[in-house]
């Protein structure tokens, strides 16, 4: 009767630890799985707006005349997308962008917009103004 209850718990022991194994393997092949899809996903969008950003240089005009007009928009505009993209990596962390996430200097930014942008906890509205600006500043560079 003894050797029998030994029996017993050995095969429970067995399944109990085959079942738990395989739990463990199946969780972290899926969070493997997540992972690489997550950057994979990140790496995309890096490159779209990378894409984004170097469409918008290449239509800049050349004219001497407005050399200083187009440098001031080529910086700006890679102030916006600095920050941009540091928005867009909050939304999926738990760092503040002075925290972790280095950007271009805020030079060209008056006080009251970035008062603004800092009164704004959530990364979401803070990338939807950064969009918003980049429309803005594309469109008076254009007139």
């Amino acid at each position: 009767p003894a050797g029998e209850n030994v029996s017993t718990l050995v095969s429970l022991f067995a399944a109990i630890t085959s079942v738990l194994g395989f739990l463990i393997v199946f969780r972290t092949h899926t969070a493997y799985s997540r992972y690489w899809e997550g950057i994979t996903l990140l790496r995309t969008a890096r490159g779209e707006w990378f894409n984004a950003y170097s469409s918008l240089l290449s239509f800049c005009t050349t004219a001497q005349e407005k050399a200083d007009q187009v440098e001031a928009f080529q910086h700006q505009l890679a102030r916006f997308m600095s920050l941009l993209f540091c928005c867009a990596l909050q939304t999926i962390t738990d760092y503040e962008c002075g925290d972790s996430f280095p950007t271009l200097d805020t030079q060209g930014i008056d006080t009251k917009s970035l008062t603004f942008l800092i009164g704004k906890r959530d990364p979401n509205q803070r990338m939807e103004i950064f969009v918003q600006w980049v429309q803005r500043i594309i469109v008076e560079a254009e007139q």
